[in-house]
């Protein structure tokens, strides 16, 4: 008999081994499931084309025929029609699963699918959710439920007007975690570069697992590498390659950022106010793919508005760029 909801144990994630590169099994597993995850979002909307979500707000590119032997997706498995003209893949997929108007079945339905992939995994209640999650390094799958007796507050929900399965439904979020291993020059990059700022160090062992597992951001791909032995010794870091060409950010991912596409380093502040405040210490590059062709990486942040006003200057003239210290707005 199905366990009820209430004797479910606490989610937990079912984390799998990733034994050597280009064998993860989370990345496998959407290979066997035809979701064409290395393929550039340029080139998802030239093959697939986009269009309004059928229950959203937003629009996706819907992949006609990924997923073949999911049982009860709702509709295609999809990737958000965002950055459209970037040359690097997305790294959300979903879909939602629904076969009854019981959400444990639902999710049941979807687990026994990915289990036969990627081996067993336990479901768990988190909250007001019921999922069940398999992740390996960068990459993982996420299957997750809100039960209706779980909700103590519930609001309009468009989504479900248009349809009234997804009250229900099981969603299933694909997170391919790709990530480029570093070329020969960029190897060379990093083997050469010494320190120019230190942002922290969190100990070896929480460096090692952190960057092994660090699923890069749609703003940071294109510079995100796979870890190397070299981080050991670089974590918490900016540094500059010995030739001077690039920078290397080893904190929360490994970063390897040309230096002609650094624009300038910034550091973006809010003074205590309802909030406590803070600050931000940016690199800004050059971003084709977005709206004013730019975009922030954040290096560190502060908890004072003017904690990171002298590292910024640092680090600008160190790689010869312009600084921009804005002012201090209210955090409210």
């Amino acid at each position: 008999m199905p366990t009820p909801i209430d004797q479910l144990p606490d989610f937990r994630p079912t984390v799998l081994p990733v034994p050597a590169p280009g064998m993860n099994p989370v990345q496998r597993a959407l290979d066997d499931l035809g979701v064409p995850w290395r393929t550039s979002t340029r080139d998802l909307v030239a093959r697939f084309g986009s269009s309004p979500h059928p229950s959203y707000d937003w629009d996706v590119i819907p992949l006609a025929g990924a997923g073949n032997g999911l049982e009860g997706m709702i509709f295609p498995i999809a990737a958000n029609a965002f950055r459209t003209s970037s040359t690097l893949p997305p790294d959300h997929f979903f879909t939602c699963v629904w076969v009854s108007d019981d959400p444990l079945e639902n999710i049941r339905i979807a687990a026994d699918s990915f289990c036969a992939l990627l081996g067993p995994a336990e479901i768990g209640r988190n909250a007001n959710t019921v999922g069940c999650a398999w992740i390996a390094g960068p990459a993982g799958i996420t299957l997750t439920v809100w039960p209706p007796s779980l909700q103590s507050f519930v609001s309009r929900n468009r989504a479900h007007e248009r349809d009234p399965r997804l009250v229900t439904a099981c969603r299933v979020a694909f997170s391919p975690g790709y990530r480029q291993a570093a070329s020969e020059r960029e190897a060379h990059w990093i083997d050469s570069a010494s320190v120019v700022l230190r942002l922290g160090d969190r100990g070896a062992k929480t460096a090692a697992a952190q960057l092994a597992a660090a699923r890069p951001l749609p703003t940071t791909v294109e510079f995100a590498r796979d870890p190397v032995p070299r981080c050991a010794e670089l974590h918490g870091t900016v540094s500059l390659s010995e030739d001077g060409a690039a920078l290397i950010v080893c904190d929360r991912e490994l970063l390897v950022i040309p230096l002609d596409r650094v624009l300038a380093v910034a550091v973006r502040k809010l003074s205590p106010a309802k909030g406590p405040g803070g600050s931000w210490l940016e690199l800004v590059c050059q971003d084709p793919a977005s709206a004013d062709g730019e975009t922030s990486i954040l290096l560190a942040s502060g908890r004072l508005p003017d904690e990171l006003d002298a590292a910024a200057h640092r680090l600008g003239e160190r790689i010869a760029r312009r600084v921009r210290i804005e002012p201090a707005q209210p955090d409210v």
